[in-house]
């Protein structure tokens, strides 16, 4: 609504070919299942893995009006939702994805409101899929050093500075089980005998 679209969405390829649209709004389910199994691959806007990060393109941008107006996407995918044209944004590039943003204009061609709109939303949209792609990074850091500490042998206790038990392998919880020399009450590590 802020750029003047009618739809949207947010959109993912990976170099294999393989579509993800992360987020879509005002296109129906059966549209974005058949953009995904085909009708991606004969769209212009494709042309935005090629493109500059950051600056906004219309279908204009990479085939004149009129012949857009008679491809096999327009008659077939964009014309029958009201959609005349997309302005889209490249956010991410790396060797293996790309990601981008495509607002849909209804009723006319895209204008440079619609662009002036979109690149100020661009930084914020690339800005969040960085900060995206970090939490999964550590995620996936934090899910590996788990596997890891769980992998040993050794009774291994991870405790915070007043003696709570954050993490305890397996071998540390058959060794707590134990009571032997060591237990928890209610989450804190503490001595069998308190003596010592």
């Amino acid at each position: 609504a802020y750029a003047g679209g009618q739809a949207g969405g947010l959109v993912s390829c990976r170099r294999t070919g393989e579509i993800e649209i992360a987020h879509a709004v005002g296109v129906e389910a059966p549209f974005v299942q058949s953009y995904i199994e085909g009708y991606e691959s004969i769209d212009p806007s494709r042309n935005i893995r090629y493109s500059e990060i950051g600056r906004v393109y219309s279908a204009a941008d990479w085939t004149p009006i009129d012949e857009f107006r008679s491809s096999r996407f327009y008659r077939e995918w964009a014309h029958p939702q009201g959609l005349e044209d997309g302005a889209n944004v490249l956010l991410t590039k790396s060797a293996t994805m790309i990601s981008y943003v495509s607002v849909m204009a209804a009723g006319g061609l895209v204008d440079s409101a619609m662009r002036v709109a979109l690149s100020q939303l661009a930084p914020h949209l690339r800005r969040a899929i960085a900060i995206n792609q970090e939490l999964l990074h550590q995620g996936s850091i934090a899910a590996s050093s788990v596997q890891a500490l769980e992998a040993l042998k050794t009774a291994l206790l991870l405790l915070d500075p007043q003696g709570h038990v954050l993490h305890a392998n397996a071998s540390g919880r058959d060794f707590l089980d134990q009571n032997d020399v060591l237990r928890s009450v209610h989450g804190r590590l503490v001595a069998v005998d308190p003596r010592v």
